[in-house]
């Protein structure tokens, strides 16, 4: 079974006299993109400039390239959050219109439709979630991949990017828990509007 905490690193050939612009592989890179080169579920890391005495330990460069890694996975899952907590907004006040559209309905003709409204609202709030959750949760585990690469490697005088597990999980639980009660929410819904009536 392969080692999921495996560094991957391949030649790279720097161009240029600025050494914060990017890195390209050496090799044919035509018409292929960057991770094209890598092999499935492996974090490419950039090549070592300053090889260090232990091999175990992260370079500077190593450690910027994780650390950037985590913070564009975080920022992902703010976005992926915001972008829920949203489309929840406008689902429940839709739904909040049609109860009260369908129950002071001054034309008939549209009593079918907030029937039809208020009946499938609901499951478009539960699946709008459920994306979220999924794309939320490939954030969280890239995150754990990146955490697992850098365990205990981390170059002298500076925070170890794993950091204590208990912090971490405490970080993350507004992103697990804040599309858990709105599951909770559309279902309690359902089953009252469904198999109350």
């Amino acid at each position: 079974m392969q080692n999921p905490c495996r560094l991957a690193r391949a030649p790279a050939r720097r161009f240029g006299s600025l050494s914060g612009f990017a890195t390209i592989p050496h090799g044919s890179v035509r018409n292929k993109p960057v991770a094209a080169h890598a092999a499935p579920n492996e974090i490419v890391m950039p090549p070592r400039v300053n090889s260090p005495t232990d091999t175990d330990q992260l370079t500077k460069d190593e450690y910027v390239f994780l650390r950037e890694e985590m913070r564009h996975e975080d920022n992902l899952i703010n976005a992926r959050v915001s972008w829920l907590v949203n489309s929840q907004s406008f689902l429940f006040g839709a739904f909040a219109i049609t109860l009260n559209g369908s129950a002071q309905s001054k034309f008939p003709m549209y009593a079918r439709l907030n029937v039809i409204l208020v009946t499938w609202l609901p499951v478009a709030g539960i699946l709008a979630v459920a994306a979220s959750y999924l794309t939320i949760w490939a954030a969280i585990l890239h995150i754990r991949k990146v955490r697992c690469l850098a365990r205990g490697k981390s170059p002298p005088r500076l925070l170890p990017l794993h950091g204590e597990v208990f912090i971490g999980r405490m970080g993350l639980s507004g992103a697990v828990l804040i599309p858990i009660i709105f599951l909770i929410v559309w279902f309690a819904i359902i089953i009252e509007a469904w198999f109350e009536h």
